[in-house]
């Protein structure tokens, strides 16, 4: 049960404003040079999301700047979005903002606007850990340690106890939250387990259970900041808003007395199920599919800045609530799918902080280099063969190469790794240039995992007396998967093989999936040349991702095969179709609905997934006539 709105702030609206496009001309002529295609594209992408376009009306990127405020915003975040993820090293990215009149630099990590907003945002505020909350910052009330009250003691490491390093977190925030890695709910007493029969019991439909739930475990959870962000939004991904009913005004002490724990638990809900859920039978109850669909690399990158540490921070909080919703036997209807989610979060525990960590990892040096030499994506790694000073690696960041070293470093895997036929591609053949020969967007599935052994090892170690950019490689074996990345693609039995940099490749595993580009060139590399996406093994592709709240499903299916004939047919003569009489109208509608059928991608499909148990047959029931039926039953 999680819900679906992803603020996807990586969009760039298609049209830029010419003052943009003054400015980036202004820059070019300040930095002594017109600006490359490149330049130009990182230039148009980061602006537009500072800009007054944009900014008022992205809740993310507001918690980045504080709006009028314009803090610096860390470059590492801006790189992280989808947009700019294809854009490597970073070096190419800040080379390209130095040239902007924009922005500007306010150390080697940080830009903001070089003119601060003036415009009234026109949303709230996104809630960015380490971003804007201050006030663990502001609250420095206890400067000294707790000293334990008389006839106790407390550890020197549990709840309660100040860490004198620590002065500015208070008592309150030291208390138990519920979210401690060994804490366990009290048992149920008797006098709870009759008031869960009258709440829970199958009589009521899953909507009202599912709500009442969640308030009682919202009532018994101590939320801080990062849990309470990340609570709601797996509640939103899953269909559940959180914010309070509207027009139900305050609820006196007195009004409080004479309602039963179901009214109250109604009453005081802050979530409930999204009116777009609860009058559609589009949606559908399925905890593992929203546990798949939300516990991705994307959810972590978008919502977190990309750092793998708070992979488990959100799988504490669904596990958390998932064993709530059995102890307390909320859905027994749902039990397996329940114990199956929490099968999900244990497996993103390892499975998600590889892939997290890998989406920044990939592709290697090795695939760059295929990328660069072959004109792909990272052609413009190359360097100048003249600038003897220009180095392939500073530090740990790689800054370009020169196409004698990326040639070196792809003959040297050849000769390690290749076949006799790919050695005599390039020892007989030897073409001339080397040119990419085809391209691919894939889904791919890992299912063979080649590390070198200690004889290949010692080999590469001895290129590296040749080539010292070269690493140790093995290789990655993956097959293409279907569109919703559920299974493989069916009757295909193709092997893709990558050669990987085995530091990188013990991150990686069988099952893992991937969105990729994929290369080959006329010497028969082929390589990973750009990475959409890496996800674990229990990764489906749901529509809850790219669900809209504009999608509103509520519409009947007349109006959808009416806009599809305007389509097709024109306005007029629709129009003209519709007039006469009833009768004739009636015939006439009944030829067109078997002439032109309705299409599926006219209807907007979102997966909340409520199949409720009746009679032991699976059905999707819509929630409105759910509801209806229960009345009457009533």
């Amino acid at each position: 049960m999680a819900s679906a709105t992803v603020n996807d702030h990586a969009d760039l609206v298609e049209k830029t404003t010419s003052d943009n496009a003054n400015a980036q001309g202004e820059a070019g002529g300040k930095n002594g040079g017109e600006l490359t295609d490149v330049e130009m594209e990182i230039i148009r992408q980061v602006e537009y999301y500072f800009s007054d376009e944009n900014l008022p009306n992205d809740a993310h990127m507001l918690a980045l700047t504080n709006g009028s405020e314009n803090w610096p915003v860390n470059l590492g975040r801006i790189t992280g979005f989808g947009r700019m993820r294809g854009y490597k090293p970073k070096s190419v990215v800040v080379e390209a903002l130095k040239k902007s009149t924009f922005l500007e630099f306010t150390d080697k990590k940080h830009i903001r606007r070089r003119v601060p907003l003036a415009i009234k945002p026109n949303v709230e505020q996104d809630i960015v850990p380490g971003k804007n909350a201050p006030a663990l910052a502001k609250a420095r009330k206890v400067k000294q340690p707790q000293t334990a009250p008389s006839g106790s003691t407390l550890s020197n490491t549990g709840p309660g106890v100040l860490d004198p390093d620590q002065p500015w977190l208070t008592k309150g925030m030291l208390k138990e939250t519920g979210f401690e890695e060994y804490y366990a709910d009290p048992p149920v007493t008797p006098a709870q387990y009759e008031e869960n029969q009258m709440l829970y019991s199958q009589d009521n439909v899953f909507t009202a259970r599912i709500e009442t739930a969640i308030q009682r475990y919202s009532s018994r959870r101590k939320f801080h900041q990062d849990t309470r962000y990340i609570f709601d939004a797996w509640m939103s991904y899953g269909g559940i808003e959180s914010k309070p009913r509207q027009f139900t005004g305050r609820i006196s002490q007195d009004e409080l007395q004479t309602m039963d724990a179901g009214e109250i638990a109604a009453a005081l809900a802050t979530h409930h199920v999204a009116s777009q859920v609860e009058h559609t039978n589009k949606w559908k109850v399925d905890f593992p599919g929203v546990a798949k669909g939300f516990l991705s690399s994307e959810t972590i990158l978008l919502r977190t800045g990309g750092s793998a540490d708070n992979v488990a921070n959100f799988t504490n909080v669904m596990s958390n609530f998932y064993r709530w919703l059995l102890q307390h036997d909320v859905c027994p209807e749902y039990t397996d799918q329940i114990k199956e989610a929490l099968k999900v979060c244990k497996i993103a525990n390892y499975e998600l902080t590889s892939t997290v960590r890998l989406s920044s990892w990939l592709p290697d040096a090795y695939n760059r280099s295929c990328s660069a030499v072959s004109g792909g994506s990272h052609a413009t790694l190359l360097q100048s063969e003249d600038d003897s000073e220009n180095k392939w690696w500073a530090g740990t960041e790689s800054t370009g190469i020169k196409k004698s070293d990326a040639e070196m470093l792809i003959v040297s895997a050849i000769i390690l790794l290749g076949s006799d036929e790919h050695r005599n591609i390039i020892a007989k053949d030897r073409p001339k240039e080397v040119v990419k020969t085809s391209e691919q967007d894939l889904g791919l599935q890992v299912i063979g995992i080649e590390t070198p052994d200690d004889a290949l090892r010692t080999r590469f170690e001895e290129e590296k007396n040749l080539n010292k950019t070269i690493q140790p490689m093995g290789k990655m074996h993956c097959r293409q998967l279907n569109k919703n990345m559920t299974g493989f693609r069916e009757g295909d039995e193709t092997i893709y093989t990558f050669w990987i940099e085995e530091a990188i490749l013990e991150y990686c595993f069988l099952g893992m999936k991937m969105q990729a580009t994929v290369c080959e060139n006329n010497i028969g590399c082929m390589w990973l040349d750009r990475i959409q996406s890496v996800n674990p093994s229990y990764f489906e592709t749901v529509a809850n991702g790219y669900y809209e709240k504009s999608q509103d499903a509520v519409l009947p299916h007349e109006w959808y095969r009416r806009q599809r004939k305007i389509k097709e047919q024109g306005y007029t003569r629709v129009s003209d179709m519709q007039a006469g009489s009833e009768e004739g109208e009636a015939v006439q509608q009944g030829a067109e609905e078997e002439a032109v059928p309705t299409d599926d991608s006219d209807i907007p499909s979102c997966t909340f997934v409520d199949h409720r148990d009746t009679g032991g047959e699976d059905q999707v029931l819509d929630v409105a006539d759910a509801v209806d039926k229960v009345k009457l039953d009533g």
